[in-house]
């Protein structure tokens, strides 16, 4: 046994599983599914060695194993990725894109995609998600706002989303891959909050067998796998294979992780075995537990339709409370050893994955209805409601179809400076501009400074991320180049 002043890191993940109880990722909850604290993973660790099979040359066992996981998915083909989502978002715009072509981009888009923008070249068309008012909440992309960028911008190649979001809303895939499939477009989804669909009807459709062409999971987040674990799957035959392989190749490790891959397996197969026993310990104890978290008096737990949402997902918000997100999470630690997936001001988000059971998710629901409990006794404030209003006038004023000036590419090569806001008009941002939390883009690289988004700037600058903001002066990172 190693000296723990010598080993700060290992010797606090190890006191972190000992104390703590994860309501986040990874899947596996520390261990807690299955037989997973008895595998010895050092076994698994090896490389490309004789009848082991090659993952970018797949014709063995691991064939076996991805032709099982497609099966189990529905999708025509599937791909183990080893560097998490991220590389199968890179791929998937990689294909889809040349250099120049225009992409439909959803504006909660995970960063990566950004960085795929600027691998590939493509030109970012940004259409904006549903907002709820009332929550503070981006939702659904509607098929509306993709029917109406398509009549704008008639030559883009296709469109990636968001489905589930962070917090497990679901949109309406079928009909948005049959509007982008009669235009002779495609669908790329980022489903990587949704590896879990196929565990119980009780849970959406994944968008595998909705008509989406790629679909991106991270096994990882919702599965009980090891971080970085995810999977590419092709809904239809729009792409080739080999050319996926191809690229992801480009960008994933030369020496992918039989541990994960091995790990990916033996989560799909032990699921198969015994789904009668995950039904009966995590999914029933989840619907029941739901069922009475939705009579809380102060709290609020999001509960809507099965195929609107992912009921994995437990969202508490604060904002009829005297508390906000963060203190709730606070809370949920500090108390009861409960840690959050992530705190935000009016709600928490706290996955539930098959490595829960009646026992974890009792003690979830104890410490809400405890917390609950002594929240009945204060006064609200109107604290949340202030923040919500500040993020629906954020929200209101973005263009639901926007193209922006550069693209990702020209602007991450391009050269920047530090321009007051006051001289920002008519300039092209070389940061993107976001309110933060939660994380919802005034300006991506690459826009436009208009006048309204110079308004929004000055009057949210303590809210926002990517400008340098000191007193009274703001400054914002522009390109150094002059306009098109």
């Amino acid at each position: 046994m190693s000296n723990s002043n010598n080993t700060p890191l290992y010797t606090a993940l190890m006191e972190y599983s000992m104390k703590k109880k994860p309501f986040h990722m990874p899947g596996h909850k520390l261990g807690s599914f299955g037989d997973m604290k008895q595998i010895d993973f050092t076994a698994l660790d090896v490389t490309e060695a004789n009848g082991l099979d090659n993952l970018y040359e797949a014709e063995g066992i691991i064939k076996e194993a991805m032709d099982k996981m497609c099966t189990y998915y529905g999708a025509q083909k599937t791909i183990f990725l080893t560097n998490g989502s991220t590389s199968g978002i890179l791929t998937s715009l990689m294909v889809l894109c040349k250099p120049g072509d225009e992409v439909l981009i959803a504006r909660n888009c995970h960063h990566s995609v950004w960085h795929a923008l600027v691998l590939s070249g493509a030109i970012p068309i940004y259409i904006q998600p549903e907002y709820d008012e009332s929550l503070g909440l981006m939702t659904v992309m509607s098929k509306e706002v993709i029917q109406e960028a398509l009549q704008l911008y008639p030559k883009v190649k296709g469109a990636i989303i968001v489905s589930p979001t962070y917090e497990g809303i679901v949109s309406d895939i079928k009909d948005i891959a049959k509007v982008l499939h009669e235009a002779g477009k495609a669908l790329i989804v980022d489903e990587a909050h949704g590896a879990h669909f196929g565990v119980s009807v009780d849970f959406p459709i994944s968008s595998v067998k909705l008509g989406a062409d790629l679909v991106i999971q991270s096994m990882h987040k919702t599965m009980p796998t090891l971080t970085q674990s995810a999977l590419l799957h092709q809904g239809t035959d729009q792409f080739s294979y080999e050319h996926l392989v191809k690229t992801l190749r480009m960008v994933q490790t030369s020496s992918p992780s039989y541990a994960m891959m091995a790990m990916m397996d033996y989560a799909r197969g032990y699921i198969e075995e015994h789904q009668d026993e995950i039904v009966k310990q995590y999914i029933e104890p989840l619907k029941e537990m739901r069922s009475r978290l939705v009579a809380l008096q102060q709290l609020y737990v999001l509960d809507i339709p099965r195929d609107q949402y992912d009921m994995s997902k437990i969202i508490v918000f604060t904002h009829r409370t005297s508390i906000d997100g963060y203190t709730l999470g606070q809370y949920l630690e500090e108390r009861y050893n409960i840690v959050v997936e992530a705190s935000l001001p009016n709600y928490v988000i706290l996955m539930t994955t098959v490595a829960d059971q009646v026992k974890s998710l009792s003690e979830l629901e104890k410490a809400l209805i405890d917390i609950d409990d002594e929240l009945t006794l204060k006064q609200n404030t109107n604290t949340a409601d202030l923040y919500c209003s500040e993020l629906t006038q954020v929200i209101s004023e973005l263009p639901k179809v926007q193209k922006g000036g550069y693209t990702p590419r020209e602007v991450y090569y391009g050269d920047y400076k530090w321009c007051e806001i006051d001289h920002c008009l008519g300039k092209v941002t070389a940061e993107t501009i976001m309110f933060y939390p939660p994380g919802i883009p005034i300006l991506y690289m690459g826009e436009i400074f208009n006048e309204k988004h110079i308004q929004l700037i000055r009057t949210y600058a303590e809210r926002l991320k990517g400008i340098q903001y000191k007193g009274n002066k703001i400054n914002c990172k522009v390109l150094d180049i002059p306009l098109k």
